[in-house]
């Protein structure tokens, strides 16, 4: 019959073993969590290139559509002012863009165009044949 060391010797290896066991689970993991740390740091920075990257685009684009002598207008895809360039607004006579930020193009320029022509300008819009509205059908 095996003695009480005996029983106490064995399992003492058996808990020395799963100690073994828990202390590669344990390092293993610090690994895992410092790997997710280092991808996390180069998400945060790739984005705050992006950010800052887009944020230069973005200015880019203002300036040149701020001082563009052209009449650039984006409407979204349900045909609501987006961005008009300045001079559309000083040629219209419109204050500022939030007086017709989100309004229907046909709202607008509804004052200005003959009823014809808008609707030739959806029937372009709706076909996405844009160069119908310049040379003509």
């Amino acid at each position: 019959m095996p003695d009480a060391r005996e029983d106490g010797d064995a399992e003492l290896t058996v808990l020395r073993k799963e100690a073994k066991k828990l202390n590669r689970q344990i390092e293993s993991l610090q690994r895992i969590i410092e790997r997710n740390r280092s991808i996390i740091a180069a998400k945060a920075k790739m984005n705050a290139v992006l950010s800052t990257e887009r944020a230069r685009q973005d200015s880019y684009m203002n300036l040149v559509l701020e001082n563009s002598p052209d009449i650039i207008l984006l409407f979204d895809q349900n045909g609501r002012f987006v961005y008009c360039a300045d001079i559309f607004l000083k040629r219209t006579g419109i204050k500022n863009l939030a007086f017709i930020s989100g309004r229907h193009y046909r709202e607008v320029f509804g004052r200005f165009i003959a009823p014809q022509l808008l609707d030739e300008i959806t029937a372009a819009f709706h076909k996405g044949d844009y160069r119908a509205l310049f040379y003509g059908h």
